[in-house]
């Protein structure tokens, strides 16, 4: 069993404090919004997993997924009008819900989580890097797929 001391400890947990406070700041501007990019249930798993990534990865981690998700919402919406007529338009108008998340960001997740215990287990690891580019990598590709 790993042992922190109390100064790892709190070190360890500021992470995720802030990144608690942050998600929960942008879930409550998104639910304020007037145009939903994701139904409430994908929101709150957008908060989970945002808090994850941030947790994480920190700021620059977050910035990635945050991109990923703007662009590939506008994306989305691109076209809109074509893509229903055809009936290949995403479901509910581009609105998104808890299957797309995870079904985007899941492996992205996974390295999260998977980052967050090595970094305390072996940080010097050359495992951190590649769960790092692990996550970017899965995002480029599902948005490039989204393009």
């Amino acid at each position: 069993m790993l042992e922190l001391s109390p100064e790892l400890m709190s070190s360890a947990l500021a992470p995720w404090i802030v990144a608690i406070a942050i998600n929960t700041a942008l879930l409550g501007i998104a639910f304020a919004a007037p145009k939903k990019l994701l139904t409430p249930l994908g929101y709150a798993n957008a908060w989970v997993l945002g808090v994850l990534i941030w947790g994480s990865f920190g700021w620059r981690g977050f910035a990635v997924t945050m991109l990923y998700f703007l662009v590939g919402s506008a994306v989305t919406k691109v076209g809109l009008a074509e893509k229903e007529a055809a009936g290949i338009a995403e479901a509910r108008a581009g609105v998104r819900g808890p299957g797309n998340v995870w079904g985007s960001a899941l492996v992205a997740a996974l390295c999260a989580l998977a980052y967050a215990i090595v970094q305390y287990q072996a940080p010097n690891s050359n495992w951190m890097t590649l769960l790092a580019l692990g996550a970017v990598a899965s995002l480029a590709t599902k948005l490039s797929d989204t393009t």
